[in-house]
């Protein structure tokens, strides 16, 4: 394909890089154009992420705001507020600059709890109506609230992953300028990325439709949950998911990574 774009730019091929665009729109002659500014790339992921939309189920007559509200994944009358000192908390995500300043390792840097563990993920209207019984200190662990906690949890990965997606395109961008073999490893790069978070997005998008009728119908059969509730704030606290392959027999529980399973 790139052969032929390259002996006749006028030949409507699709590119190399799988973008779905066309080569002589995309990657013809693309090492002879100017390099890209990674900072600004990072700056318009940052705008594509500050976006927003409202992840709550429409529903006739619960209409949403105009406004979008940065909404806690951590709830800050709770969480934050536990560990933050002089109402500041410390964060490890990192900026581009911090990154090249300090050669990979960048220190936590001092963030305000209302910049703390936010996303632009629900109107004004329903992050503060929606999610009234989950904020404080003293939540009861019960169904209605559980489901609270796991729904904001499921609407916070989906807005991640859609906000991945977009960001996917932006960043192909960042091959300008460079020589063929930078341009293919980026690009094979991105490429793998965007398959493994279309995945994620079906599955995603099964799993929150089910939490929205719940959410709408307050129907909780058939839905459970874990709690443990801590006497005092602890040092660390780390959370995550094991997604296993096979059981301790060999036995195939899932098949990860094919677009034909879930």
């Amino acid at each position: 394909i790139r052969a032929v774009a390259e002996m006749n730019p006028y030949v409507p091929v699709p590119c190399w890089c799988r973008s779905g665009k066309k080569s002589k729109f995309w990657h013809y002659q693309r090492e002879r154009q100017p390099l890209i500014n990674i900072y600004e790339v990072e700056e318009e992921m940052r705008r594509e992420f500050n976006r927003g939309y409202c992840s709550y189920p429409k529903s006739a007559g619960d209409e949403c705001s105009p406004g979008i509200s940065n909404a806690h994944t951590v709830q800050r009358r709770g969480g934050l507020g536990a560990i933050g000192e002089a109402g500041h908390v410390l964060s490890v995500k990192p900026s581009m600059k911090a990154m090249i300043e300090h050669e990979g390792k960048p220190p936590p840097k001092r963030i305000g709890l209302g910049r703390a563990s936010v996303f632009p993920g629900f109107c004004n209207k329903h992050d503060k109506v929606a999610f009234q019984l989950i904020e404080g200190e003293n939540v009861a662990f019960e169904k209605t609230t559980a489901l609270l906690f796991a729904y904001r949890a499921i609407a916070y990965e989906r807005f991640a992953k859609h906000w991945q997606l977009k960001t996917i395109a932006i960043q192909r961008e960042m091959d300008c300028g460079q020589p063929l073999w930078k341009q293919e490893m980026i690009q094979e790069y991105l490429y793998t990325i965007e398959c493994g978070v279309k995945i994620g997005m079906r599955d995603l998008e099964a799993w929150k439709s089910d939490y929205d009728s719940r959410i709408i119908s307050g129907d909780l059969d058939g839905f459970f949950f874990y709690s443990v509730r801590f006497d005092r704030v602890l040092p660390i606290v780390g959370c995550g998911a094991f997604y296993p392959e096979f059981d301790l027999q060999g036995k195939a529980l899932q098949r990860l990574g094919r677009p034909s399973f879930e």
